[in-house]
């Protein structure tokens, strides 16, 4: 799934993404398990489908850290994080209003 390396970026744009990605491992751990949940929520297989996509963009960069190769710009994986957080959200949101409805 890996894009072109990024060759022209600042030592300050990746020690950002370094930082970026370790703060995001922890939801990208988690996306496993939230992937059948959404999908069994909402059935929507293309929403999913873009979920997967994102999971293994963000898994290339990670695993592409320690080579100090970069495929995704700081842009894009702040991008990248607020869609991995809106999944979470929506999930979090759509199970508390299950559990209301169920009192």
């Amino acid at each position: 799934m890996r894009g072109p390396v990024i060759e022209d970026l600042s030592e300050s744009d990746k020690m950002a993404i370094r930082d970026q990605i370790s703060q995001m491992k922890s939801m990208y751990d988690k996306i496993d398990n939230l992937l059948p949940v959404f999908l069994a929520m909402t059935s929507n297989v293309e929403a999913t489908r873009r979920l997967i996509l994102m999971k293994y963009m963000f898994e290339d960069q990670l695993v592409a850290l320690p080579q100090n190769k970069f495929f995704i710009s700081l842009e894009n994986l702040h991008k990248l994080r607020e869609q991995f957080s809106g999944y979470f959200t929506w999930v979090r949101n759509a199970v508390g209003q299950q559990q209301q409805q169920q009192q």
